[in-house]
């Protein structure tokens, strides 16, 4: 039987720290000038700025820059009346300014899925790294 196929991005499962996954969150800030959208699960990097108050900004990391952690939360807008606000918990619109909750813990251990280029992986390449593929979330 084959394997599902059904990217979701980086899912924090466990700790290297031989603890529980308790995950160290940072609230960062999406300004409204980034035209990607962004999803739970989206690795993030620092962008290199703040908001008003300070709160440092993030991007959506490309698959070749360091990696800052990984989107864990996405805080609510406003109620409207809009019924797509209701995705609005595992998803950050483009160009929308928003609040996003980041795990920056880098003991944190995270599932993936593989994309099958280059063979399937082997049961010994369970616990190891992987370059991660961004896409267009959906």
């Amino acid at each position: 039987m084959a394997n599902t196929d059904r990217p979701n991005g980086l899912i924090p499962v466990g700790s290297y720290a031989s603890s529980p996954h308790n995950g160290q969150v940072q609230r960062s800030f999406i300004p409204a000038s980034d035209s990607t959208n962004t999803f739970v699960g989206d690795a993030v990097k620092s962008a290199g700025g703040a908001d008003a108050d300070g709160v440092a900004t993030v991007a959506q990391a490309a698959a070749t820059n360091p990696i800052l952690g990984v989107i864990v939360g996405i805080e609510p807008l406003p109620f409207t009346s809009n019924t797509s606000d209701n995705l609005r918990n595992v998803y950050r619109a483009a160009s929308t300014a928003t609040y996003v909750l980041v795990n920056v813990d880098p003991m944190t251990e995270y599932e993936i899925q593989d994309d099958s280029v280059g063979g399937d992986l082997a049961a010994v390449n369970v616990g190891q790294n992987a370059d991660i593929v961004v896409g267009t979330g959906n």
